[in-house]
């Protein structure tokens, strides 16, 4: 059984990974999700539950359907999640994994809100941090962590280099949303359409992210540390190079 659940948890984090793929629910929760509206001038009741169990065994009357070439990206990343080491999925994209598990679930987002989206957006950005920013305990006490999260996320995103700088800048904008989000510097009511943009796009940068490293990280050299390879490769062409070998490359 232990063999079976591993084998589905991988292959459903595969699934949340894909470009433009719907929230999938999560197997684990075994239950499907019903929320029940009343008269529309009244309060509207949610039934978030079991209403149909194992619907993984009995089916589901919604489907998606993925291009082949996504469902072999499905594969290719189903195997690479079994037979990834303890200690790279544990250290540094369990985080993020989890993160896009528990952001499919309706109570995080069944609102539609601003308060709902600005929650899963810190948290993906938080995930994303994990994987991008050097430890506390190793960083320099003068690192700017917005430019660094920026220039890292944009090494990440693509193997082009005639636009890095506006793509750093670009990924930097959402850890700043972040922070002024987190320190009360800005209320929800007062997000114009840069910052919605960036609110929608939350998870499709976390998994962007969480799909390359899954690639690159196993074939680094022992003791090389994952954000330490990023700051390289955005200044050496070469080394940028490098860390995209093997790798999708651009999605």
């Amino acid at each position: 059984m232990a063999v079976a659940r591993n084998e589905v948890r991988a292959l459903y984090r595969a699934l949340l990974l894909l470009p433009g793929g719907p929230l999938f629910p999560d197997p684990e929760l075994s239950a499907l999700y019903l929320r029940l509206g009343t008269d529309p001038d009244a309060m509207v009741l949610r039934a978030i539950g079991p209403v149909e169990r194992e619907w993984i065994v009995f089916g589901s009357p919604h489907t998606f359907t993925l291009a082949a070439a996504h469902l072999a990206l499905a594969r290719t990343l189903h195997e690479r999640l079994v037979t990834l080491p303890r200690s790279t999925v544990l250290g540094q994209v369990e985080t993020g994994l989890t993160t896009l598990t528990f952001t499919t679930w309706p109570e995080i987002w069944w609102d539609g809100g601003i308060v709902s989206d600005a929650n899963t957006f810190v948290h993906c950005v938080a995930a994303a941090e994990q994987l991008l920013l050097p430890a506390r305990t190793v960083a320099a006490a003068s690192l700017n962590l917005t430019r660094t999260f920026g220039r890292h996320a944009a090494v990440l995103l693509s193997t082009s280099r005639h636009d890095l700088a506006q793509r750093a800048q670009w990924c930097s904008d959402f850890y700043r949303l972040r922070s002024r989000l987190l320190h009360g510097e800005m209320a929800f009511d007062s997000l114009g359409d840069e910052e919605r943009t960036l609110l929608d796009r939350r998870r499709e940068l976390l998994a962007q992210l969480l799909l390359q490293a899954i690639f690159m990280i196993p074939k680094m050299p022992a003791g090389t540390a994952f954000p330490a390879a990023l700051a390289e490769a955005f200044e050496n062409a070469a080394a940028h190079e490098r860390l995209f070998a093997g790798s999708p490359g651009n999605i």
